[in-house]
């Protein structure tokens, strides 16, 4: 079983990959909510003609070993506005870039927590303390 997953997944990367001939731009973070991560990459280089560009939002870390793990989302821009994701979690993104050749090379997983609202700082409390009668 193994051996099959491990056949099938380098069927799906081909050999393509290698093709592009140079790399990928790196990915940040332009903003975060407690539901909404935009991040913005930057071009992939090497390849030929102009690139198409997918990214995907994996649900764990899964290494870098495993291009086209996880859930396609976005559109075919360098920007991605990712909302309805949940407060206080850590999500992991990565980017398949796609030149006119049809040869692909992928990011780096991206990780980014999602902030819960609270920018900076904590917030304080204080309750009052009634002390027990004797």
């Amino acid at each position: 079983m193994f051996a099959e997953i491990v056949l099938l997944l380098l069927r799906s990367i081909g050999s393509d990959s290698l093709k592009a001939g140079g790399g990928f731009g790196q990915i940040s973070t332009v903003n975060v909510t407690a539901t909404t991560v935009s991040l913005v990459a930057e071009d992939s280089f090497g390849g030929v003609g102009l690139y198409t560009y997918q990214w995907f939002l994996i649900d764990q870390e899964v290494g870098n070993d495993i291009p086209g793990a996880g859930v396609e989302v976005g559109d075919d821009d360098l920007t991605l506005d990712q909302a309805g994701l949940i407060a206080f979690t850590k999500y992991w993104w990565r980017i398949r870039y796609t030149d006119s050749e049809q040869n692909v090379v992928w990011s780096d997983l991206y990780n980014q927590d999602t902030n819960g609202g609270l920018a900076v700082g904590l917030s304080y409390f204080w309750f009052p303390y009634s002390r027990p009668s004797q």
